[in-house]
């Protein structure tokens, strides 16, 4: 939160200045909605309203509205005399379903484009093959003590991951991101293509992607990943898109410009205020 709360006083100073004709009660509307966590309902509200550099913020919303809705979800579940754990992976999964389904017939009814793109409850099957993938784990692994067949094997586990990356290459480059079939199912397939790789990732031993993820230099974007997610787009804006820097060489910029910043926002925040919690007593 403090990241965030930096980056919304950085980038809204910066549009008020840079868009004099912004008013106070726009400045206060955005602030509010971003700190609030609710920015995705606002834009949905008025896609062509001002955001300034925290449009992207649309999917930290998405994520916080999930967390306190799964939080509580879980705590219902696994009050149950087993534990529910078995149980989270199908309510996982029957959620998943449901919002993949749930996009599609209001793609059908005519939605517009934009509450289908940030609607909470039309992106929710990414996020629920996630917490699919966690429940999995700690059921079927953790606690078992055994990888599942299919993770057992080298031939399967290295196929995933690699028909996964291809396939997002091919969502990433080939998929328009407007209102048609192949736009409103790669969310989910993406999502759910994920939450598998991820799964043989963390849980298998032949996995690629492990050996592939490990140089420390990968592992440092990991992270600092929350703080250059926060400042890409901010950076963006601030070299402007008709910037006459030419495409690669205005991309570039833009990508270094991007990565400062979020080193600044990690060290000099994020850190800094991890630091402090974990030093804080604790009570008993």
């Amino acid at each position: 939160y403090p990241a965030l709360l930096a980056l919304s006083m950085v980038s809204l100073g910066f549009g008020a200045i840079r868009n004099p004709e912004i008013g106070g009660s726009d400045l206060v509307r955005v602030g509010f909605a971003v700190l609030a966590y609710v920015p995705n309902w606002f834009i949905i509200e008025d896609s062509s309203a001002w955001f300034g550099g925290l449009s992207h913020t649309w999917s930290l919303g998405v994520e916080m509205q999930f967390y306190l809705g799964w939080s509580l979800l879980v705590m219902l579940v696994l009050r149950k005399a087993d534990g529910g754990r078995g149980t989270l992976e199908r309510v996982a999964l029957v959620l998943a379903a449901g919002a993949f389904v749930w996009r599609i017939v209001l793609g059908q009814w005519g939605a517009d484009w934009t509450r289908i793109y940030a609607g909470t409850d039309t992106r929710m099957d990414s996020i629920f093959w996630g917490a699919w993938a966690a429940a999995y784990r700690v059921n079927r692994v953790a606690e078992q003590q055994k990888l599942p067949r299919w993770l057992g094997r080298r031939t399967w586990v290295r196929g995933i991951e690699i028909g996964f990356l291809v396939a997002l290459v091919g969502i990433t480059f080939f998929v328009p991101a407007e209102m048609n079939p192949w736009s409103v199912s790669s969310f989910g397939l993406t999502g759910l293509g994920g939450a598998v790789v991820i799964l043989t990732l963390v849980a298998s031993p032949h996995s690629l992607l492990n050996k592939w993820c490990s140089p420390r230099a990968l592992v440092w974007v990991g992270t600092i990943s929350y703080s250059l997610y926060l400042w890409h787009l901010p950076a963006a804006k601030l070299l402007g898109v008709d910037a006459a820097f030419g495409g690669w060489g205005r991309e570039l910029l833009a990508l270094l410009l991007s990565v400062g910043l979020a080193v600044l926002s990690y060290y000099g925040v994020e850190a800094r205020f991890r630091r402090r919690r974990s030093a804080a007593p604790t009570s008993g």
